[in-house]
Formats: C-alpha cells, sequence, structure tokens
C-alpha cells in the first residue's frame, strides 16, 4: 500500500517566489478589469462624440432652413468626430503601452527569482 503523499515544504526563497507570483497576477487582473471597464466607456465616450456633433450640425441646418448649408455642416461634424477620436486613442493606447511596459518589467523580475 503506498502511503499519502508527504506536504512539500518549501524554503523561504521558494514560497516568495510563489507570493509574489500570485501577487503578479493579482494585480495584472485588476489591471486588466479596469481597462476593459475604461474600454468599455471610451465605446460610450466615441458614440456621444460621433452623435452629438451630427445633432448639433443637423440643428443647425434646419434652424437655417437651407438644405445647401447642411451637407457641409455635416462633413464638419464628422471631421470633428474623427478628430477627437485620433486624440483619444491616441491618449488610450499610450496608457496600455505603459501597463504592457509594466507587466513586461514584472515577469522579467519575477523569472530573474527563478
Amino acid at each position: 500500500m503506498a502511503s499519502p503523499a508527504q506536504p512539500q515544504i518549501l524554503d523561504d526563497k521558494s514560497q516568495k517566489k510563489i507570493i509574489q507570483k500570485a501577487d503578479f497576477e493579482k494585480r495584472a487582473m485588476v489591471s486588466r478589469e479596469k481597462y476593459r471597464q475604461h474600454a468599455f466607456m471610451l465605446m460610450l465616450e466615441i458614440a456621444a462624440i460621433i452623435a452629438i456633433p451630427a445633432f448639433t450640425a443637423l440643428v443647425i441646418g434646419k434652424k437655417i432652413n437651407n438644405n445647401g448649408y447642411l451637407l457641409p455642416l455635416i462633413a464638419l461634424a464628422f471631421v470633428i468626430s474623427w478628430t477627437i477620436i485620433i486624440i483619444k486613442y491616441i491618449r488610450f493606447n499610450k496608457r496600455v503601452k505603459q501597463v504592457d511596459a509594466r507587466i513586461k518589467k514584472e515577469k522579467e523580475a519575477i523569472e530573474r527569482w527563478h
């Protein structure tokens, strides 16, 4: 009959590695969830960024009551919307790269412990 497995006793260095890895994984998951929520909010912002200038152009065009102005106003709203969206994308992408760099740095630090 086989004897029951003995619990493995880890030295302090091994225990620190396990704790550090678990801590890293927890922080990475929290950071990922934070950015997932941020991405959802960005989606709502983008919808507003497109809708508000388009609606404003439509209202102004109808107030002027001249269809000749409506198309240029819609085109201007389109340009304004996409300019704002591109600026927001650049800022968001910069933050994502910072998080990626931090994750890479932490992974390298953990691997050095091994």
